[in-house]
């Protein structure tokens, strides 16, 4: 996510300083904080739900999303926890791990299954 924000000319907090645990100690598959994901975000129609658990490995976090994105989840500290593209169909950045939490959760299923889907519908519209 941060890579994705600072090519859009986006800030990043280096060290995040907050009573919520950004660098767990717990495995990856541990949820060990909560995310509010916006009702009006291309993230919470995938994952259809306003408030998720998730994991967190980071130090630095999205301090401004850039050009053409803008903030759709947040930690309760108000650190930017998600961010998507304004103009792209599939430009959604997450900070925490889904990779790790999918085998057991639906909105992180959710994600890659629409990340497969958009995949699916920009080959086909390139072989058109």
């Amino acid at each position: 996510m941060q890579v994705m924000a600072t090519s859009a000319d986006g800030k990043i907090l280096q060290d995040i300083n907050s009573n919520i645990c950004h660098m767990q100690k717990s495995p990856r598959y541990v949820k060990t904080h909560t995310v509010n994901i916006e009702k009006n975000s291309r993230l919470f129609s995938i994952c259809g739900k306003k408030k998720i658990a998730v994991n967190s490995f980071h130090h630095q976090s999205v301090l401004e999303c850039g050009k053409n994105f803008r903030p759709c989840a947040f930690s309760a500290d108000g650190i930017i926890e998600a961010m998507e593209n304004k103009k792209h169909s599939f430009a959604i950045g997450v900070q925490w791990h889904p990779e790790t939490l999918f085998s057991s959760n639906k909105c992180e299923n959710n994600i890659f299954t629409a990340f497969i889907t958009e995949a699916e519908k920009a080959r086909r519209f390139k072989n058109v």
